[in-house]
């Protein structure tokens, strides 16, 4: 996992001054935040975060097979520690790297580790499967597939 410090007004300042769409459901104005890369200790595999927002990007890629999806939650620890992910559904068909966004609300900081985990729901159905953007991202964070927009 790789941990990327965001400001909070970063989107409203990607977003000034562009027509909003009725909708933009093909990501055309979509910005991502401005980051930098807040690395782990060598060896710990540990890092502290003050409060704030957080970029998560999940370093391993994911395949999501045609008849699932997969749903990002905290463990109930991250919770009892004052910090929360928000995420967004992963579209059955997916393939590519996953990222969310942590809110860190603990007036003393987290202390994080580099583990996560994933479990796959199982559909009722085979689905088309999602075909977007994002589709082979090599980042959570970015807007570089191969897919076509």
């Amino acid at each position: 996992m790789k941990l990327h410090a965001i400001r909070s007004d970063d989107m409203s300042e990607n977003y000034r001054g562009l027509p909003l769409p009725p909708n933009d459901f093909d990501n055309t104005n979509r910005q991502a935040a401005k980051s930098w890369v807040l690395p782990f200790h060598e060896t710990e595999f540990a890092i502290t975060l003050q409060p704030g927002a957080y970029l998560v990007d999940l370093v391993e890629t994911v395949q999501v097979p045609p008849n699932c999806m997969t749903s990002l939650f905290p463990r109930s620890s991250l919770w009892r520690s004052a910090a929360g992910i928000r995420a967004g559904v992963v579209d059955a068909g997916y393939e590519g790297a996953i990222g969310a966004l942590m809110e860190v609300n603990n007036p003393n900081g987290i202390v994080m580790l580099s583990s996560h985990k994933f479990v796959f729901e199982e559909m009722g159905e085979m689905v088309e499967g999602y075909s977007g953007i994002y589709q082979s991202s090599t980042s959570g964070i970015r807007r570089d597939g191969t897919a076509k927009a």
